[in-house]
């Protein structure tokens, strides 16, 4: 099902389609004007489609037999029939191609004048735009071909959402084109396209001879759309009236030289209906706007046309009146008489009136107005007319969320964010979100996605964050202002993202001036007095920038102006009732007896969150009794969190109501949940940040045995210590990064051709590792981790199979002696020596190496990543991060989860820092030190050869690889090999000569084992 408004080109675009489709299938162009609600749909439907007693059961069996498909487009079925028969025909004609294998169907109808119920969800939905996102192209080429000079795009811009339609732009330059004048005042629509009937009236005239100083058409058409709009419901006007109506203007015309021939011929007039028994306006807009003209020039009081609004806007034919309605509200001098009635029992009336906000007349800032003083405002509206309402109309919208309570907040505004969202179609919350904005709308788009983050849809919510960091990039000064407009909000989902998309926004631009700004603010919003956020995510995002504010500057001058341990409320004092096992505690509605059953029994939330199914206490929190530090109880936490439910949040069975038929389908990544979900998480979060604040926090879960003492204690109870430290990497958007650096790289080996038993033959040549590269410009590249091999389908269904796995570290030149003859008797095969098997979540790409959250790891980090051999000691060369939370992102298109960078020794050293994802660059010049690659079933991390070699000349270390790999032969469905198995493990190291030139020298191993491959 195609919809689009009047003049975007269906009816042009389904004939192209049709001759298009039709020189490989058989396409049947059908035209909805056609159909008539006396005969059966399906007896029309043959019979204009020419298959005489066929049915569309034959018309499969036919397309079966010769291999094809048939193709049913009925075009425009607004135009025909009533929606009734429609709604009912498509059903049936929906059960039908279900069954059916080879024939499929089109249908268009223009917007607003079909309404297809509920049960004809199963057809597909899409929208032509017109010009859409090329307005601004279609825009530049007819100014440009009518010579329209819009140099400061007042036109443009006033014109830009009428400009998507391509038949409005036309009939736009075609009158400019001949009168300036339009271009030197404000204009209204009426003018406009009177101007235009009077241009095609001279064609008329010709064609009648008439003069055209009568204005033929201009007079029939004003009496067409008097006739429509008071005496049959602005249809379609009856061929006969419409004739009696031309033929009194120019009497005694023959047929091709009468008015309404020639009125049809110029496409002003179409004809619709059973054989053309009908006619509309070959525009509907010029129709729409000749009627509300008719309207305004009619003899009723002032007071009967505003009655005569209301009701038509209410009534049971009310979507018949619609366009006429909107084009009226658009330009009407009685608007201000309209206003003063209770507009809020009048829905529909409410929804018109907004529409004719899109035509940007002088009406406007009446509504703006009147909107602002009524406090009227919808998530629907602040989508919608975001280009077209102005600031005022949004700060408006929120000053009032501000002042609402969380609950009733939730239950008014949350219920509709949580409505764009549909599991089947996941793509509406990135329609509803896709809003072409100007940098006028900026602060207007920042406080609709704000708001929107009250959702307690996790979906909706990610993919918000990732506008959010977009939008402010866009406007770097539009961080501070959200900080400003949210930063006190009772609602801490909101402001969480907030604070996440701005530290995602510092990450991504490495501004140190902005950060320094935001850091001031952040200090001035949330640390005053020795306070901190009340909520554990929003203290772990501020105190994250701070950090950050601070490494750019390279000092700790943010850091030291925040007192630990902050002064907040104890939580305990926080409960006034237990628990006490009272199902009943939240409420009786079925939402608050879920949210107990979530917070206290068998629930995942209890017993993997709160950490019920290892133990009664929990392992992160403890309270000092002299010297011994007693766990304190998780039926403490779940108390202290359900008072704050009750008694801050205002839990009641009015948001319970409200999660029926809502369910989590798994404790991690769901993209749903209900609203007693939401606030368990903020009384959670809530819970950690007291607890932080009055509490000894351990380094880690503790599960010693015993109690544990005070060197398993946390200095400073950083948020990241807590078991709901957010793993979210906000610096991470939608758009897929373009290589950086192309390499030149040959293939590993080339066995196309070669056998298997000469493959497998032990005289067969190895390939030499693929470790030194080149990139398009000449310059060496080092890997100091990598993936590679092949498996190529060889005779009879087998697969030869080879794969390598190399790691680089560093030991001392005058180590190099003792780690040869201990590397001749090794067998790395087993991966037992230092390398980063999955990466670090603890952190974040762009966290390495400076952030307090990955420098709590740095010791343990060096410790276990470090081999100490006879004689030497060896330090892994890198390290690496892993992300797994990919939170409002589809990860199926991501082409690095896990990123290695050069160990934290080398940053340090070099002044390197983490940019984009898997690309580490030099601070000073910002070029590219280091980046992992993916070239065909090579993958690693390479590293610039000049810059490893400052590194290595500077503290007298040499580069060691050490590999691990086999080479076999299997089937191809299995990982058995057939035969021999080598084993092609060894090592290696980089010699430098005094010419700087490199080479790749082997350690054979002694003694062999007959089966294994020596290097």
């Amino acid at each position: 099902m195609i919809n689009a408004e009047a003049g975007m080109g269906k009816t042009h675009y389904m004939c192209a389609t049709a001759q298009r489709l039709s020189q490989r299938m058989n396409v049947y162009l059908l035209f909805g004007s056609r159909f008539n609600t006396i005969e059966d749909f399906d007896l029309q439907l043959v019979r204009m489609s020419g298959m005489k007693n066929k049915s569309l059961e034959d018309l499969d069996d036919a397309m079966e037999e010769q291999h094809s498909n048939a193709l049913i487009i009925i075009d425009a079925i607004n135009e025909g029939a009533t929606n009734v028969f429609w709604n009912t025909a498509l059903r049936s004609l929906e059960s039908k191609i279900n069954e059916l294998r080879n024939l499929r169907v089109i249908v268009t109808y223009r917007k607003g004048d079909f309404e297809s119920l509920d049960f004809l969800s199963n057809w597909e939905q899409t929208s032509m735009t017109g010009y859409g996102p090329r307005v601004h192209e279609a825009i530049e080429k007819y100014f440009a071909y009518y010579k329209i000079k819009d140099e400061d795009s007042s036109i443009s811009n006033r014109f830009l959402r009428e400009f998507t339609n391509p038949l409005f732009l036309n009939i736009f330059c075609q009158v400019v084109s001949q009168d300036f004048s339009f271009m030197k005042h404000d204009f209204s629509y009426i003018e406009l396209y009177r101007k235009y009937i009077g241009y095609r009236n001279i064609i008329v005239s010709n064609g009648v001879d008439e003069d055209t100083h009568r204005n033929v058409t201009g007079k029939l058409l004003d009496k067409l759309a008097m006739y429509s709009l008071f005496y049959n419901s602005c249809q379609d006007v009856p061929r006969e009236k419409a004739r009696h109506y031309a033929d009194q203007i120019c009497r005694n015309r023959t047929w091709r030289s009468s008015l309404l021939y020639w009125a049809i011929k110029e496409n002003l007039l179409l004809e619709t209906g059973k054989n053309g028994d009908r006619l509309m306006f070959g525009f509907q807009k010029i129709g729409d706007f000749l009627m509300a003209d008719a309207f305004r020039n009619s003899k009723m009081t002032n007071d009967a046309k505003v009655d005569f609004v209301i009701e038509k806007s209410e009534c049971q034919q009310k979507f018949l009146y619609r366009r006429f309605l909107v084009a009226l509200l658009s330009e009407w001098s009685l608007m201000p008489e309209l206003l003063d009635r209770n507009l809020f029992v009048h829905q529909n009336l409410l929804n018109i009136l907004f529409d004719s906000l899109y035509y940007r007349t002088s009406n406007n800032d009446l509504i703006f107005n009147w909107m602002i003083a009524q406090q009227v405002f919808s998530l629907g509206i602040l989508r919608n007319l975001l280009n077209i309402l102005p600031e005022e109309v949004f700060l408006m919208a929120h000053n009032r969320l501000m002042n609402e309570s969380l609950a009733n907040r939730d239950k008014k505004w949350t219920t509709s964010v949580n409505g764009i969202y549909d599991s089947f179609s996941s793509s509406n919350v990135d329609d509803f979100l896709s809003i072409e904005i100007t940098k006028n709308d900026y602060l207007k788009y920042l406080i609709l996605l704000g708001w929107m983050c009250t959702s307690t849809y996790p979906f909706i919510r990610g993919r918000l964050l990732r506008y959010l960091v977009s939008l402010l990039e866009k406007s770097p000064n539009l961080s501070q202002k959200a900080l400003e407009l949210f930063a006190s909000c009772n609602d801490m989902y909101v402001v969480e993202m907030i604070v996440c998309s701005i530290y995602g926004y510092l990450l991504r631009n490495r501004d140190k001036n902005e950060c320094t700004k935001i850091a001031s603010l952040i200090l001035n919003n949330f640390y005053v007095d020795g306070k901190a956020p009340y909520d554990i995510l929003v203290r772990q995002w501020t105190m994250l920038i701070l950090q950050y504010a601070d490494y750019l500057n390279g000092d700790q001058a943010f850091w030291r102006k925040i007192n630990i341990p902050f002064k907040t409320e104890d939580p305990y004092s926080l409960i006034s009732s237990r628990l006490d096992g009272d199902k009943g505690y939240f409420g009786s509605s079925d939402g608050s007896k879920r949210l107990y059953y979530t917070l206290c029994d068998f629930s995942d939330f209890n017993r993997y969150i709160l950490g019920a199914n290892l133990d009664s206490d929990s392992q992160i929190f403890y309270k000092k009794d002299g010297k011994v530090y007693q766990r304190i109880p998780l039926q403490d936490i779940r108390d202290i969190m359900a008072n704050i439910i009750m008694n801050e949040y205002c839990w009641n069975d009015e948001l319970g109501e409200l999660d029926k038929g809502i369910y989590s389908t798994s404790r991690y990544d769901n993209k749903i949940e209900r609203f007693g979900k939401k606030y368990l998480w903020m009384a959670l979060y809530k819970t950690d940040a007291l607890l932080c604040d009055h509490c000894a926090v351990s380094k880690g879960k503790y599960y010693g045995f015993g109690l544990p003492k005070q060197k398993d204690m946390a200095v400073i109870p950083y948020p990241w210590l807590t078991s709901e430290h957010s793993t979210i990497d906000p610096s991470l958007l939608v758009e897929k990064e373009d290589d950086l650096i192309s390499f030149n790289a040959n293939l590993l080996e080339d066995v196309d051709g070669i056998d298997n038993e000469q493959w497998m033959n032990e005289g067969y040549q190895l390939p030499a590792p693929r470790l030194l590269l080149k990139d398009n410009e000449g310059n060496d590249w080092l890997l100091l981790t990598s993936y590679d091999g092949h498996t190529t389908e060889a005779t009879d269904g087998t697969i030869k199979d080879l794969f390598l796995y190399t790691n680089a570290g560093f030991i001392k030149k005058d180590e190099v002696d003792a780690y040869k003859e201990w590397a001749k008797e090794q067998n790395f095969h087993g991966r037992w020596m230092p390398e980063c098997r999955n990466g670090s979540t603890d952190y974040l790409w762009n966290e390495y190496p400076w952030a307090e959250t990955y420098i709590r790891q740095q010791k343990e980090w060096d410790m276990e990543h470090s081999y100490n051999g006879p004689g030497f000691r060896l330090k892994l060369s890198y390290e690496a991060q892993l992300q797994e939370n990919w939170f409002g992102l589809d990860d199926s298109n991501v082409d690095f989860h896990y990123v290695g960078m050069p160990n934290h020794h080398i940053m340090n050293f070099l002044k390197l820092y983490t940019a984009e994802r898997g690309v580490v660059r030099e601070i000073s010049t910002n070029e590219i030190v280091s980046i992992n690659i993916q070239i065909g079933s090579l993958r690693g991390l390479a590293m610039r050869k000049e810059y490893l070699l400052k590194y290595l000349t500077n503290y007298g270390y040499v580069l060691v690889y050490y590999s691990l790999g086999e080479k076999l032969v299997r089937m191809k469905n299995s990982y058995q090999n057939l035969g021999k198995n080598y084993d092609l493990s060894g090592s290696f190291y980089l010699k430098m000569d005094i010419l700087k030139k490199s080479n790749l020298c082997t350690f054979p191993r002694h003694s062999p084992q007959e089966h294994k491959n020596n290097w």
